[in-house]
């Protein structure tokens, strides 16, 4: 029963977690240029592995040892990743000045989403672990808890991807206004969470 519960967890939580708004902002400012909704549910599913990827390496030998991140560590990964945000934001934002390659690179924007997704899971590891650890009441079915997150968050993400594309491609701004408004929103939710632990 514990181990259905860990699962069933694992899922919830892990697909919850695709839906925060640092998560959905980072993946949205390389969505705008995207015209297939299939390439934008790859580039998700690359930010998903990148993001699983970071938890699983840091968060797997947390729970085997029962360690936790020093508090200075985390913030300071949540920090790396505000300003990653302010970076992608501003980095849309000037890419409405460009014109898009005819054949972009479709293995080096994979590439540069998992990164993304792998700075975006350091800074989420150690909340991984702490949930993995405060639901679950032994080390195997803590483990099982953060491999279903991993798994749940993942395909999550990729799911939102192709819904933020298709509500993108649907919407009545076209174009650059689109990568501006965009762009402004990833500034936003960078600056905000930045602000945020500068308070703490």
């Amino acid at each position: 029963m514990e181990m259905v519960t860990a699962l069933v967890m694992g899922i919830l939580v892990g697909a919850q977690h695709a839906f925060e708004p640092d998560h959905l902002a980072a993946v949205a400012t390389m969505l705008p240029r995207e015209t297939s909704g299939v390439r934008s549910v790859v580039k998700g599913a690359a930010w998903g592995l990148g993001h699983g990827l970071a938890i699983a390496i840091v968060g797997l030998p947390l729970v085997l040892l029962n360690l936790r991140l020093p508090p200075n560590l985390e913030t300071f990964a949540e920090l790396v990743v505000a300003g990653m945000l302010v970076w992608l934001g501003i980095r849309a934002v000037r890419a409405t000045h460009k014109s898009a390659p005819p054949h972009p690179d479709r293995a080096r924007v994979q590439g540069r989403m998992v990164w993304i997704g792998f700075i975006h899971g350091l800074a989420g590891s150690g909340a991984a672990v702490l949930l993995a650890t405060a639901q679950s009441s032994s080390r195997a079915s803590a483990l099982v808890f953060l491999a279903i997150f991993v798994a749940g968050s993942a395909l999550s993400m990729a799911f939102a991807a192709g819904l933020l594309s298709g509500l993108l491609r649907a919407s009545q701004v076209t174009g650059p206004r689109i990568s501006k408004w965009v762009g402004a929103m990833s500034v936003v939710v960078g600056l905000v969470w930045a602000l945020d632990l500068a308070n703490r």
